[in-house]
């Protein structure tokens, strides 16, 4: 099968069963008296994305090193990707804020909702759990179906399924945004590790922020605040975080740049980029080792492979539907009592 088609299938599969399965968990939940929303949430992560990552593994027979890039990352490399984390927040802030002004913060007020429980146990539901569940998914399997076609191609798509991926229209945008850069910075330096790592410091800081908050505040401020702004007030706040966006942004790009030319420095190459290489220097062998070259050219044939194929387009309906379930129904059942 191949690689970008398998890949966009895996995601489409995972938003189906994302979508429905936790219904049908929901009554198993029930059954066994089960009401913690925090060990539900746990339970979530490992049966919906890591149960289904391990059977992919198992049936497709792919190279787990390979898969999942478990590969190391230096030192000096950690600490730039820690910076990154922070330098991007304002920019995460500024789409969430755009976001904020067309839809309600769900995720913010389940958040909000769990903020009594103790700090270790929420730091390992908020940050650490998707920076395990999501990478895996997202940055492991669903990113090595784009190995061959250039990062930025590979970046913007698998970017773009991350917004789809949690499934909440005000999360969207930001989320494609940091979805964008977590797989560039898997790309260039081919690890998967640099991508676990700052999911978990933004998740991280967010969650932190919120509980200091929390502490020191007897009426938190509402995660959906923004809705109740007034016009002026929303123009405001998107200037002062359009501006902190522009110039945390043009730092964050130079974070990124700085990662990559220590990356190829270290002689750490992007998949895409390494293709190149290794299918010039097998032409140049060719008569000495066919098989080699057989592997080669059909990695370059995958550079050809179309991005947008059933399973991607698959996806996009049935998000665009899940997110506008409610107004269908409502049509429908305004249909229906017409007919009536």
């Amino acid at each position: 099968m191949r690689k970008i088609f398998r890949a966009n299938l895996y995601f489409l599969m995972i938003l189906l069963i994302s979508t429905f399965v936790p219904y049908l968990l929901g009554i198993v939940y029930e059954n066994i008296n089960l009401t913690d929303s925090r060990i539900i949430l746990f339970l979530n992560h490992v049966i919906l994305f890591l149960v289904p990552a391990a059977i992919y593994i198992l049936v497709t027979k792919s190279s787990v090193k390979k898969t999942f890039r478990f590969n190391p990352i230096s030192f000096k490399n950690i600490i730039w990707i820690m910076l990154l984390a922070f330098a991007i927040q304002p920019v995460v802030m500024l789409f969430s804020l755009i976001s904020g002004f067309f839809f309600s913060n769900d995720v913010g007020a389940f958040i909000g909702s769990i903020m009594d429980t103790p700090y270790p146990i929420l730091l390992l539901l908020i940050a650490v759990m998707p920076a395990i569940t999501e990478e895996v998914t997202l940055r492991g399997i669903v990113l090595s179906g784009y190995d061959f076609k250039n990062k930025w191609v590979a970046s913007i798509v698998t970017g773009l399924l991350f917004g789809v991926f949690h499934l909440n229209a005000q999360q969207f945008l930001y989320a494609a945004i940091l979805g964008m850069v977590l797989a560039y910075l898997v790309r260039i330096t081919n690890s998967i590790f640099a991508s676990v790592v700052m999911h978990f410091m933004i998740n991280g800081f967010q969650v932190t922020l919120q509980k200091i908050v929390s502490l020191f505040m007897e009426n938190n401020v509402s995660p959906d605040a923004i809705s109740q702004f007034s016009t002026s007030e929303k123009m405001a706040a998107l200037s002062v975080w359009g501006f902190l966006g522009i110039i945390f942004g043009a730092i964050s790009i130079i974070i990124i740049k700085k990662i990559e030319d220590d990356c190829k420095s270290r002689g750490i190459y992007d998949s895409y980029e390494r293709l190149g290489a290794s299918s010039r220097h097998s032409y140049m062998r060719v008569d000495l080792d066919s098989n080699s070259v057989t592997e080669v050219t059909s990695d370059i044939l995958s550079t050809k492979e179309r991005v947008i194929n059933g399973p991607l387009i698959a996806t996009i309906i049935i998000y665009f539907i899940v997110m506008n379930l409610p107004t269908l129904v409502l049509a429908f059942n305004r249909l229906v009592n017409f007919r009536r």
